[in-house]
């Protein structure tokens, strides 16, 4: 089911994937191959996340960043 996009959405991230262990979205994109910390007692012996599914879309209203004001 297709969600209603805010008017404030002028930009997108994307690269964000679940993952299968902690079930978080985590990014996916890092040069170094970085796949972030994840907690759970079934991550590999990396502790990085292991990616699953769908790459998502992150909506971002870039007029207003944090701590920018």
């Amino acid at each position: 089911m297709p969600a209603p996009i805010p008017n404030k959405v002028n930009a997108w991230q994307e690269h964000w994937r679940f993952c299968r262990n902690c079930f978080s979205l985590f990014w996916n994109n890092e040069p170094n191959g970085n796949k972030g910390f994840c907690a759970s007692p079934n991550a590999p012996a990396s502790k990085g996340h292991v990616a699953a599914g769908w790459d998502f879309y992150v909506a971002a209203d870039t007029t207003n960043p944090p701590g920018g004001g």
